[in-house]
Parts: structure tokens; C-alpha cells; sequence
């Protein structure tokens, strides 16, 4: 691939430039699904309010109690023993606390209980799998909004809109090299031989977002899928997807085509 076929993001609708805030993973997503939608809550900002599924809940009790495990929390933990405590008590909290007015239950989760069940399955399979999480961690949870003007590729990269996400876990490893860490809890893993667009975006948007606010480029994004039921078949209950970014030019092409395209 030619670097210097990469777009310029010049091509835009001021008026829409001047609506948008900025601009998240998740509204980019979400304009590639709903374009309706997307105008609606993102341009419009008009809120919504509807019930989460269950699945989603339990994702987000996951998240809260691996914020919790990597020391997120004003308690002072002292062993891993006591972090796991509290990251089990964290999440189940957070299921409890969550209005059942808001949850669309399933067959499969019908009450609070049970996703209790498979949140601390998740949460323990996680642990389990990933030895030495809290080894390398150096940020958590990690809220950025920024204005991206950087160096990158040889030449000035300005984006006329803020991009805005929160970063689950920055990891650097012993040899300096920074890791961007995404995970959520499923129900069944992502097919590795298909092509998914919503990776591509959020591990762009991340890269933007850390490199423009730190000045260091992250040099890979680890997505990491905890399934929420026992594998059938056995093997293990955590699997990777790994974005080498200087390995995959193209998908930065795509990001910023899609970017102008918002725009327009």
C-alpha cells in the first residue's frame, strides 16, 4: 500500500463539523448500521431511553470489576487475593444496583441472580486465563477527548473534529511498547476469518485518541473476548484479537474514509 494514498480529511459539510462535538467509536459504528439513528442521537442529540439487554449488563459489570482489579478503586488492596475479592463484589454490585425496569432479561438470564452467576464466571475464567493482568497497567479505564493534530505518516494530521472514547486498559510492556486493551464479555467469540469493521474503527479512533494526548504511538490494540458460558467443547473461555498498527496501514484508510464521509 501507498502511504501517500491515505485521505486528506479536507471534504466537509461545515454545518454538520459545527453540530458534532466530537466524534465517538461507538457513533461512528453506529452511522455504518443506522445512518437514521446516527442522526438522530448523534447530530440532532436527541436521547433516547431504552432497556439494555441483559448480555449488555453483565458485559458492563465485567468492565466495572476489572476497573476495580487493576486498582481503580480508593481501597487500598494489598494482594491479588483481595483485588479479585473486590472486583467480585464490585460487578455483582453494580447487577444488583441496575433498575430491572432497565434490563430486557432472556431465556437463557432470566433474573438478576443468574446474571450474577455468569458474570462471576467470566470474571473468574478472565482472571484465570490472563496471569499477571496488573503486571504492565498503566492506565485504566482510561477517559480521553481530543483534538487530533499530530505527526503521523511523514506529513500533519488534523481532524476538524474532536474524537472522544475511553480506553479499557493501557498495558506497557517491559520492552517500552504500549497496548491498547479492549474487552467484553460474549456469548459466543467473533469469527477470526471475517473481516470486522467495528474493531477496525475503535483500534484507529484509540490510537488517535492515546497518541494525541500522550505523544507516544501504541503499537498494538488487543482486543479480548471473555465468553459468559462454559465452552462445550472445552479450551479456553478468553480469545485475542490482535491489531499489530504498523502492520495495518489499511485500516487507517478505512477509518479516515469513513471520518469524511460523516462529515459530508
Amino acid at each position: 500500500m501507498n502511504i501517500k494514498s491515505l485521505p486528506t480529511v479536507t471534504k466537509r459539510s461545515d454545518a454538520v463539523a459545527t453540530q458534532l462535538p466530537y466524534l465517538t467509536p461507538s457513533g461512528m459504528i453506529a452511522f455504518t448500521t443506522n445512518p437514521f439513528m446516527y442522526k438522530v442521537t448523534q447530530i440532532n442529540r436527541d436521547h433516547i431511553d431504552t432497556a439494555k439487554g441483559i448480555s449488555a449488563v453483565i458485559g458492563d459489570a465485567v468492565h466495572k470489576a476489572l476497573e476495580v482489579y487493576c486498582g481503580g478503586t480508593d481501597e487500598a488492596i494489598m494482594t491479588e487475593s483481595e483485588a479479585h475479592t473486590l472486583a467480585l463484589a464490585a460487578g455483582a454490585e453494580f447487577i444488583d444496583q441496575y433498575n430491572d425496569g432497565w434490563i430486557n432479561y432472556s431465556d437463557a438470564v432470566p433474573d438478576k441472580q443468574k446474571a450474577k452467576e455468569k458474570f462471576a464466571f467470566a470474571l473468574n475464567c478472565y482472571i484465570s486465563e490472563v496471569p499477571d493482568i496488573m503486571k504492565n497497567v498503566t492506565h485504566t479505564e482510561l477517559a480521553l477527548k481530543e483534538h487530533i493534530d499530530v505527526e503521523w505518516n511523514g506529513k500533519r494530521l488534523v481532524l476538524p473534529v474532536a474524537l472522544k472514547g475511553r480506553i479499557d486498559r493501557v498495558d506497557t510492556t517491559q520492552d517500552g511498547d504500549v497496548e491498547l486493551v479492549d474487552y467484553k464479555a460474549v456469548g459466543a467469540f467473533s469469527n477470526p476469518e471475517k473481516i470486522d469493521g467495528k474493531k477496525m474503527i475503535a483500534a484507529v479512533a484509540y490510537y488517535f485518541l492515546y497518541y494525541a494526548k500522550t505523544k507516544i504511538a501504541p503499537k498494538r490494540m488487543r482486543f479480548e473476548e471473555i465468553k459468559t458460558s462454559k465452552n462445550k467443547e472445552g479450551g479456553p473461555q478468553v480469545r485475542r484479537y490482535v491489531i499489530e498498527y504498523g502492520e495495518n496501514l489499511l485500516f487507517f484508510q478505512f477509518f479516515l474514509r469513513l471520518y469524511e464521509d460523516i462529515l459530508m
